[in-house]
Order: structure tokens, then C-alpha cells, then sequence
């Protein structure tokens, strides 16, 4: 499932694109960087947090974790 802002749908087709394609377009132009190269999906900000919450992350103590495909480049 994707969940997109609904500003991202009216972006797309005031530059008559298709959502798909314009978001392709944005990565590829505007986070070249991204290490996915696409938003996260709802599944996975779920399976981080249930992973978070389950014994398995018992040896992270307080650290940040972002869910956000590598769009981020830094934390400030």
C-alpha cells in the first residue's frame, strides 16, 4: 500500500504527468540521493516499529530511527 499526500496527486497533474511518473521524475531529479529511490510504504514504517517493540531491538537504547528510504541526508 502507498499512502501519497493528496498535494502530491494535484502536483502531478497541474504538470500532466500521471502520479507514478512524477514521482519517479521527482526522485530521480530531486533525491538522487535516496537510497531507495521511492517513499516508504506504510508496511514498512509498521515492521520497523513492531520490530522496535519486539525483543530483537533490546540493544537500542534511545536512538532516533527514521523510516525514510535515505531522503534524509542528515538529522539537523
Amino acid at each position: 500500500m502507498r499512502v501519497y499526500n493528496w498535494n502530491w496527486l494535484d502536483l502531478a497533474k497541474e504538470n500532466g504527468k500521471e502520479l507514478g511518473a512524477f514521482v519517479d521524475e521527482y526522485f530521480k531529479n530531486d533525491q538522487p540521493t535516496s537510497l531507495i529511490q521511492r517513499f516508504v510504504t506504510v508496511e514498512e514504517v509498521a515492521d520497523t516499529v513492531v520490530f522496535i517493540a519486539s525483543d530483537k531491538a533490546s540493544a537500542i537504547n534511545g536512538a532516533a530511527q527514521r523510516v525514510e528510504g535515505g531522503i534524509i541526508q542528515s538529522i539537523l
